[in-house]
């Protein structure tokens, strides 16, 4: 019963943007390519050409992040980050903790990114001139990989760009919170920017209209990315030095195992769909958990019988660790294990729960 529900939890909003893209991307290579190839061909053929150009572009994003990331030295990002457009990986624990050090992996990204922009600009203006059709698909591939190459250079956070901007902040004011709040707000310019270009674009005609709709896209992508990635800055900054132990136990609904499934119903209906009830005997002590997708799975049985003890996780199922354990380690094993929670011992020797809620991870 336990599953892959934390990773929806943590990286729901990133994958949901992620997808939107690639759908959207697709949408807007099939528009280009519809317009640009004369006479036109069969459509079947352009969105096929459309999905290979977008595996095409994340995938040279991706390995272009990958390589930064290697060749910088500075570890994989330690949380789930966004999918976009400028495909972006989001800040590891020692980019958050020095600003120095991501400086130095934003150079690094931007000469990666500077040899695959110019590549894409050679590879456009030898194909331009051509009059066969597999040069238009790889002029507009060529467009689309300078492009994401390109956006990578902005002031955001979590872009090359951002990553120089905090440290130029940060040597500039001599506090690195307030970089990292500056660097946010350069991120939002930015975006505005892009979105308010992008819709100017859409009454273009011809192929431009859909580029006015891929930068769009990017903007609000970057405003999303430059809030989420600087709440991931902060998070990790202390993530590794306080210990679950340490925090305050957080409130959570507490509900009896002899009861109906429509106990849960009305916790759900008080704290959303993402709540997390404890689960307690006849004795009051804790022996489970219950959520949404329990009670679903219950509801699903159509036995009308049924009692929360019979679809709790048991609390023997969760990931045990120490109270001393720090939170980023506790965010590791909720991800290895795909488990809602986990269990520890506090200092009244009584079993608690810590869910990704409980100890601040951001979303």
């Amino acid at each position: 019963m336990v599953g892959p529900r934390i990773s929806y939890q943590l990286a729901g909003m990133r994958f949901t943007i992620g997808a939107i893209d690639i759908v959207l991307a697709v949408l807007i290579f099939f528009g280009v390519l519809r317009e640009r190839i004369e006479p036109s061909s069969n459509p079947a053929l352009i969105a096929g050409a459309g999905v290979a150009l977008v595996v095409l572009v994340f995938g040279v994003s991706v390995l272009s992040e990958r390589l930064r990331l290697r060749l910088s030295r500075v570890g994989p990002p330690a949380l789930p980050m966004v999918i976009s457009v400028p495909t972006a990986c989001g800040p590891t624990v020692v980019e958050a903790k020095s600003s120095v050090r991501a400086a130095r992996a934003g150079l690094m990204g931007m000469g990666i990114d500077l040899a695959i922009g110019l590549i894409a600009v050679a590879v456009y203006l030898l194909v331009e001139a051509s009059d066969r059709r597999i040069s238009d698909l790889a002029a507009v591939a060529a467009i689309a990989i300078g492009g994401s190459a390109g956006l990578r250079f902005l002031a955001a956070p979590s872009l090359n760009g951002g990553r120089v901007m905090r440290w130029m902040l940060g040597f500039t004011l001599d506090d690195d919170e307030d970089a990292l709040r500056g660097t946010r707000f350069f991120g939002y310019v930015v975006a505005v920017m892009l979105f308010i270009t992008g819709i100017v674009l859409l009454t273009a005609e011809g192929e431009a209209g859909f580029w006015g709709v891929a930068i769009a896209a990017i903007g609000i992508d970057l405003g999303v990315l430059s809030a989420l990635a600087t709440r991931q800055t902060f998070w990790l900054q202390t993530a590794g030095e306080r210990s679950v132990g340490q925090l305050l136990e957080a409130p959570h609904a507490v509900v009896s195992a002899s009861s109906p499934l429509d106990e849960m119903v009305a916790v759900l209906a008080v704290d959303g769909p993402s709540a997390v009830a404890i689960v307690r005997d006849g004795n009051g002590s804790a022996v489970g958990i219950m959520q949404f997708q329990q009670m679903r799975a219950g509801v699903g049985h159509r036995n009308e019988g049924l009692t929360i003890g019979d679809v709790m996780i048991p609390l023997s199922a969760l990931p045990e660790v120490s109270r001393d354990a720090s939170l980023l380690e506790v965010t590791r094993v909720l991800l290895e294990t795909g488990s809602p929670a986990v269990r520890f011992e506090n200092i009244h020797g009584r079993t608690a729960i810590a869910t990704a809620r409980d100890i601040g991870l951001p979303r």
